[in-house]
């Protein structure tokens, strides 16, 4: 249950520092949601960052990437107008970026995103289009 609500898509998690794990869901109204574990527990469910338009129950892909220095966490999820969006949080300004579309690909509702960090700077991002 997220926020007393059943009914969410699946779970991703990702570390990006010592003792922190982040999770992040979009529940039946199409809602990203986000906890995390700064020990000794879990935050409360929170809406996540930014208004998209996101499928009921959408998988969510979460990636870390490098940069110079610096971890970014990054999101990756289809919205209901077929494409396929990125947001990423912003360490150095404490922040996240808006919704970013990804290309024209277009894309079924609930397909699932996969993103790799193969080395700094680089994210390669994997979906399968309409067509399969």
């Amino acid at each position: 249950m997220v926020n007393g609500a059943a009914g969410v898509g699946p779970v991703t998690a990702i570390s990006w520092t010592i003792n922190r794990l982040d999770i992040f869901v979009v529940r039946y109204d199409g809602q990203l949601y986000h906890s995390h574990w700064p020990g000794p527990g879990w935050t409360t469910w929170a809406p996540g960052p930014g208004a998209l338009a996101v499928a009921p129950c959408a998988p969510v892909c979460a990636v870390v990437s490098a940069g110079n220095w610096v971890r970014f966490v990054n999101l990756f999820v289809g919205a209901l107008d077929g494409h396929v969006y990125h947001k990423r949080w912003l360490p150095i300004s404490n922040t996240w970026s808006d919704w970013v579309q990804m290309g024209s690909l277009e894309t079924v509702l609930h397909a699932q995103v996969t993103a790799v960090s193969r080395a700094p700077g680089f994210l390669d991002v994997f979906v399968a289009d309409v067509d399969g």
